[in-house]
């Protein structure tokens, strides 16, 4: 078996490629070193608000720590925040399964269209939710199943906040990443996002290495995926003082191939600083707005969606 340093040397020196993901890819990997785990879910409601869900552990799936996460926003402007740790859990190996305090708190199935989907569901003493993500495209990983992303999905529940409950529908997004404890040596962080319209998606990332040059690229979907690792352009600028560290708020994401060209610029509406043992991470609320070119077919994007940039740390 590799060591943790070893995968994520090749992991971080070589060129992203993707793969399509099955259902089982998503599952606790049981068999790997050491690591840290996340199942990662974010929503954007119609009727303003968002959300963010993310189970994290350092276990072998029975023993060790979970701790579920969940934020609320409306706006763009947290509302909510609750994290628990949990020592009583089961993660399955086998298919997404999450199981806290003897309550299904995460499953994914496929459904009759063979759509995969996941039904989430959270109860706390302050809010709580049932929601149905449902895969509308393909999803892909990458070579070795550190990261698995199902990039568009329709979402519909109810959520219960400040003694309201009401039903919710709107876009959605899942990945699941497995981290490395040698991940600070290797890493410097990154920046990554997601345009979700509404007939196709557009992720995009930075990946900052200490050891080697930045790696940009773009990932298109629409039905399938189509992955953009040359010609591809990520600028950052208008930098503002964010907890002591300068961070932008525009992004310009530009990428090209003989049948596709995308252009888009994300401005800032709001950033939520995260503070975590050897990570800083911020959480924006972007507007994005831009052009995708296909078959001289010019395709205007107007969305509003989230992004992240995490920054490993020492201290």
């Amino acid at each position: 078996m590799k060591g943790a340093l070893a995968i994520l040397i090749v992991l971080m020196l070589h060129h992203v490629t993707l793969y399509d993901m099955e259902l089982s890819d998503d599952a606790f990997h049981a068999a790997l070193p050491p690591h840290v785990e996340t199942w990662y879910f974010e929503a954007i409601f119609e009727n303003n608000e968002s959300m963010v869900f993310m189970i994290t552990t350092v276990s072998d799936g029975r023993e060790g720590i979970l701790m579920t996460g969940m934020h609320l926003y409306r706006h763009g402007a947290l509302i909510h925040e609750k994290r628990t740790l949990h020592a009583s859990f089961y993660l399955s190996d086998e298919a997404p399964l999450v199981v806290v305090d003897e309550k299904e708190i995460m499953k994914g199935f496929l459904n009759a269209q063979h759509n995969i989907c996941y039904r989430l569901s959270y109860f706390s003493d302050s809010a709580s939710f049932n929601l149905m993500f449902e895969n509308t495209t393909k999803g892909w990983k990458n070579r070795d199943e550190t990261w698995i992303a199902v990039p568009q999905l329709q979402v519909r529940g109810n959520i219960s906040y400040g003694g309201e409950e009401k039903e919710v529908t709107g876009k959605g997004y899942h990945d699941h990443n497995i981290f490395f404890f040698s991940a600070p040596l290797v890493q410097r962080g990154y920046f990554n996002g997601k345009i979700l319209a509404e007939d196709c998606s557009i992720f995009w990332a930075r990946l900052m290495k200490r050891m080697a040059p930045a790696e940009d690229f773009v990932v298109f979907s629409n039905g399938s995926y189509m992955l953009f690792s040359e010609n591809v352009t990520i600028r950052c600028s208008r930098y503002v003082l964010n907890h002591g560290i300068l961070i932008p708020t525009v992004f310009s994401i530009y990428a090209a191939n003989d049948s596709l060209c995308i252009n888009v610029t994300l401005s800032t509406h709001t950033v939520h600083f995260i503070r975590l043992p050897f990570v800083r991470y911020w959480r924006y609320h972007v507007y994005a707005d831009g052009t995708i070119t296909q078959g001289g077919k010019i395709i205007p994007v107007r969305t509003y969606d989230m992004m992240e940039y995490l920054r490993f740390t020492w201290f």
